[in-house]
C-alpha cells in the first residue's frame, strides 16, 4: 500500500510549502491523547521520570504511585519554578 498523503504532506514540508511545526500540530491535534503516548512510547520521545521517593514510575503512573509520591510530605517532587518567582511568598527573590 503506498502512503499517497503521507508522502505528499512530506514532500510540502520538505519544500517549504507547509511549515513542519504547522504539520506537527496538525496532526497531534487530529490524533487521540493514546494515540500520541502511543507514537511517543514507540519512537522513545517520552522521558521517564524517577520518583524520587521509590525510584518507581510514580510521577508517570500516579494511579499505582507510592505513598509517599502521592503525598510529598517532604516536598521532594515540588515544582521548584514558584521558588524562583519573585512574586512568591516563599521565594528567596521576595522580601
Amino acid at each position: 500500500m503506498t502512503r499517497k498523503y503521507t508522502n505528499q504532506l512530506l514532500e510540502m514540508v520538505d519544500d517549504g510549502i507547509v511549515d513542519p511545526k504547522l504539520a506537527l500540530q496538525a496532526a497531534l491535534c487530529y490524533m487521540s491523547e493514546s494515540e500520541v503516548e502511543d507514537m511517543m512510547r514507540v519512537n522513545d520521545f517520552i522521558l521517564e521520570e524517577e520518583c524520587s521517593y521509590c525510584g518507581g514510575d510514580c510521577p508517570n503512573d500516579e494511579e499505582h504511585a507510592c505513598d509517599g509520591y502521592l503525598g510529598d510530605v517532604d516536598g521532594l517532587d515540588k515544582d521548584d519554578a514558584a521558588l524562583d518567582d519573585f512574586n512568591y511568598v516563599g521565594s528567596k527573590h521576595h522580601y
